[in-house]
């Protein structure tokens, strides 16, 4: 138009465009100049590339109207998993595509199984075009495969093309399957506090399958400026002992570590700064479903773990393929070792004895350190959950004066005697009594003072050992009682806040279901 104008031939500012055929979008190529436009239709008006006319008004430009009828091309390689990975440990992944469309891609429809239907059922949405994007493979081991297909402007859809990777267990971890017909956990001839024997169902989880090391404790330390365990010099493990379990950490200790992890591998935390388990949005939670991150073993989760994940044992003793340690019925001594749970005596690396392990491929289930588990101890298990149980929980007081630590403790606050007389108002408010909270709150201040008081987490963990101290479960050791070894089933306890020479951790992660 513009080069009719300078030739001096008048014409209109408006445009006619007549349509053959009803449709939504065509492609317009200039006869003359051999140059393709795009047309698209909506209600009373035309969009001709990015000028805009009206229906029904005129135009002296000839331009010859084609229907788009080819559907989108896939390019070689132009649908990947991560870049072409063959395996990841970790269900979210990053897709790519490479496609080409004479319109223009508009939209893409993606689904992990090939009849692009929900987890419900319902048919997916189509969603608007991008070459990249997150995805969240089903979580549990294996080959997944992934389904796309897309639509042009002129809505020619493609045909459903599919990209796969192999999902693996993170490094160092056992996966164990959802067992939804239970397992017996527990005994009928132990100790006391191992009765009643009782049924567990377990939702699908990641287990380490070793203790968690001085070197892998260590790098946690150096990152965080955490308090290094108090046997170690200028923040370093011992010579020699990189491979060896980290003792000397609290149950509070293992928790900072798995928030830490969490955070390292962009996870949500699993536990609040009093060591309660929360979920993806920082809530406390009973739970273990809704919990994302790194944290410690239930103790339902331990004991299935060291028994193996097929041994699921039944009420019937001549049908009960349970045994009385991870390896079998029969004890062997060259295979495990005893480690005394305060002093330490005794300890090993934790890829020691292979022979010993679970069928699951687990190291010192049965034997060397014991370990934490996440259940407040009591003497004898809970009638209730069944399912996924996490032990018992404190009473309406205790409950009570922990959220009250909570809420005081959010947020990155300045230490002083400001801060601490308002701790105190807020557990006596909570029902703690006046003289018992003075006692108490003197330590906190007498191990704050003692650690210079300089940063915020001294007093968390003051807190965690003075007020916080009850008794956690720890499992896995070997000891001898009655002239016998005990079995996996055997229980003991130990101060959440203390540390002791003979307790180490392993970490768990969840799957979703």
């Amino acid at each position: 138009r513009n080069e009719l104008r300078a030739a001096g031939v008048e014409v209109p500012s408006k445009v006619l465009v007549t349509l053959g055929q009803k449709s939504r979008h065509w492609l317009v190529s200039d006869v003359q100049q051999s140059n393709q436009y795009s047309i698209l239709r909506e209600d009373d008006k035309l969009t001709i590339s990015s000028v805009t006319v009206f229906i029904g008004d005129t135009t002296f430009i000839k331009r010859e109207l084609k229907m788009d009828d080819n559907a989108p091309s896939l390019l070689s390689n132009g649908f990947l998993i991560n870049g072409g990975s063959s395996k990841t440990s970790s269900p979210r992944v990053r897709l790519s595509f490479a496609i080409t469309d004479q319109s223009g891609i508009s939209e893409m429809m993606i689904s992990n199984n090939r009849n692009f239907r929900s987890k419900i059922g319902q048919v997916v949405d189509w969603e608007p075009f991008s070459p990249l994007k997150g995805w969240r493979i089903n979580p549990h081991p294996g080959e997944k495969t992934v389904w796309a297909k897309f639509r042009d402007l002129a809505n020619n859809e493609t045909e459903a093309f599919s990209s796969s990777i192999e999902l693996v267990p993170p490094p160092g971890m056992a996966y164990i399957p959802r067992n939804d017909r239970g397992f017996l956990m527990g005994s009928t001839s132990g100790e006391e506090d191992e009765k009643p024997e009782h049924e567990v169902t377990l939702s699908s989880y990641f287990i380490g399958r070793f203790e968690v090391t001085n070197a892998e404790y260590q790098e946690f330390v150096e990152a965080t400026a955490y308090m290094a365990p108090p046997h170690w010099k200028d923040g370093k493990h011992p010579s020699g002992m990189k491979g060896y379990p980290v003792v000397f950490i609290s149950f509070y200790d293992a928790v900072a570590y798995c928030n830490w992890l969490s955070e390292s591998a962009s996870l949500s935390k699993a536990y609040s700064n009093v060591g309660e388990l929360i979920d993806a949005d920082g809530n406390i939670t009973n739970s273990i479903e809704a919990v994302v991150g790194y944290r410690l073993p239930t103790e339902a989760e331990w004991e299935r773990t060291a028994l193996g994940s097929s041994k699921l044992g039944s009420s019937n003793r001549e049908k009960d393929n349970r045994t009385f340690w991870s390896w079998g019925d029969r004890w062997n001594g060259t295979i495990t070792n005893f480690v005394d749970p305060v002093g330490g005596i005794g300890v090993m690396p934790v890829n020691r004895f292979a022979k010993g392990q679970t069928e699951d491929g687990l190291y010192n289930m049965c034997g060397n350190v014991w370990e934490w588990v996440s259940d407040w101890y009591s003497a004898g298990y809970q009638p209730t959950p069944r399912s996924n149980p996490i032990g018992p929980s404190l009473n309406g007081g205790e409950a009570k004066v922990i959220g009250r630590l909570r809420s005081l403790l959010q947020g990155d606050r300045k230490i002083g005697e400001g801060l601490i007389k308002e701790i105190e108002g807020g557990l006596i408010q909570a029902g703690m009594e006046v003289d018992t909270t003075m006692e108490l709150m003197g330590k906190v201040r007498y191990v704050v003072e003692s650690k210079d008081g300089s940063d915020f987490s001294d007093l968390e963990k003051a807190i965690q050992q003075v007020i916080l101290n009850k008794e956690k479960v720890i499992r896995g050791g070997l000891e001898i009682r009655s002239g016998r070894v005990t079995y996996l089933t055997n229980r003991k306890k130990a101060f959440a806040a203390d540390v002791y020479g003979g307790i180490g951790f392993r970490y768990v992660l969840s799957i979703a279901d």
